[in-house]
């Protein structure tokens, strides 16, 4: 007897998604995308002092002997300098590219701890001891400059038997692991959002009643922009019979860290006018999860005014720095849908659409996804469940 996964994976900047079919039921999972080297004494942390027992939020893996963090856990008991996080974007290709901090682990080590840090986010996995022919198939996407070359380099990395451990510091329970990867592709992550938009997770054209959904029937025939909004990555395709032809691409890549930048910067001045610090200033990943929640605390204390600063920040931004990419890249090929994606996009659809307004020459109609921040992730699973058919 096997047991095959199909896993799509968006592993973005700020967090790694993953879409999974479990007993026929499409289930996600998110975690911080970090990894860092297990610190001294990880496991002498008492089960009582973990307000969780989930294995997302306890999870060590072992590989070859050495104890890594995965995921929120490597936030919260990581030592800064030893924590391996995204440079360009895709915790899964940047272990290619660490600056060093993986030190002496191999790169294929690293593969290693990445396939079982999704894995096991997957309650599923917890029969694998007793099926030997488990057979894993992963869909992800790579930052649209990447070449070739070295998607097929890193897919060596990834393909073939991956052998770990896994252990969940609330309970004590260790499983040892062996996993087949027997197919990992890597797609331009735009094209995941395309898939989302346009396949069911059957991997077939989404439908109403027995008819063509008509927006899916449109973009089909059309000129489509992407936007992640999530890392300012962009590109247009054409869509015809033969499928999705590439026109260009680009990245904007300082978009999010600069809204990130601009949005602390209008923070800092709202906590000092309640009497706070700048040493109150949350870090990047806490501001992240604050602007999906509209909620963000300081010691404890909510800050009233944070919605409103977020919102002047966004409208800001979006006038002083997404308009160039408007104005340069989508209107100049004449997009006629523009997919926002990513996690803020639903944030920065009105102040978009507010701009493109003024724009009377424009007909650019914008679409956002259900769920933005997994839409990547969605539509690299429906790539692996086409392939499939």
């Amino acid at each position: 007897m096997s047991f095959e996964i199909h896993i799509g994976i968006d592993s973005g900047s700020k967090t790694t998604k993953i879409v999974y079919n479990e007993g026929g039921i499409i289930r996600s999972k998110k975690t911080a995308s970090v990894i860092c080297k297990a610190p001294k004494g990880i496991d002498n942390l008492k089960t009582l002092e973990r307000t969780t027992k989930n294995i997302e939020e306890n999870m060590v893996v072992s590989v070859n002997g050495e104890d890594f963090l995965f995921g929120n856990i490597a936030l919260e008991q990581g030592k800064e300098e030893d924590i391996i996080e995204p440079i360009r974007g895709n915790l899964l290709t940047d272990i290619y590219k660490s600056n060093g901090k993986i030190r002496e682990s191999k790169e294929s080590d690293m593969a290693s701890v990445v396939i079982a840090g999704i894995l096991g986010l997957i309650d599923t996995t917890k029969t694998f001891d007793d099926l030997p022919d488990t057979i894993v198939k992963i869909c992800t996407g790579v930052p649209i400059e990447t070449s070739n070359e070295l998607i097929e380099e890193l897919q060596s990395l990834y393909h073939g038997i991956h052998r770990f451990k896994i252990k969940n510091l609330a309970t004590g329970e260790t499983q040892t692991r062996k996993v087949w990867v027997k197919e990992c592709y890597m797609i331009k992550e735009p094209i995941g959002t395309l898939y989302d938009t346009i396949y069911d997770h059957e991997g077939l054209p989404k439908m109403k009643g027995d008819k063509l959904d008509q927006s899916v029937a449109n973009l089909l025939t059309q000129v489509v922009g992407v936007y992640d909004m999530g890392y300012g990555t962009y590109c247009s395709y054409l869509r015809g019979p033969n499928g999705a032809i590439l026109k260009g691409c680009g990245t904007n890549e300082s978009a999010h860290k600069s809204f990130i930048f601009e949005l602390s910067k209008d923070l800092a001045l709202l906590l000092k006018s309640e009497g706070f610090s700048n040493l109150d200033l949350p870090n990047q990943y806490d501001l992240d999860n604050a602007t999906k929640s509209k909620v963000l605390k300081v010691r404890l204390e909510k800050i009233k005014n944070f919605e409103s600063v977020m919102q002047n920040t966004t409208r800001r931004f979006v006038k002083n720095n997404i308009a160039r990419d408007l104005e340069n890249y989508f209107l100049e090929n004449n997009i006629e849908t523009l997919i926002l994606t990513g996690g803020p996009a639903k944030d920065f659809e009105p102040y978009i659409k507010e701009y493109l307004s003024m724009r009377k020459e424009s007909q650019v109609k914008l679409k956002v996804p259900e769920d933005p921040e997994m839409a990547n992730a969605n539509g690299f699973y429906k790539y692996l469940i086409k392939k499939k058919r």
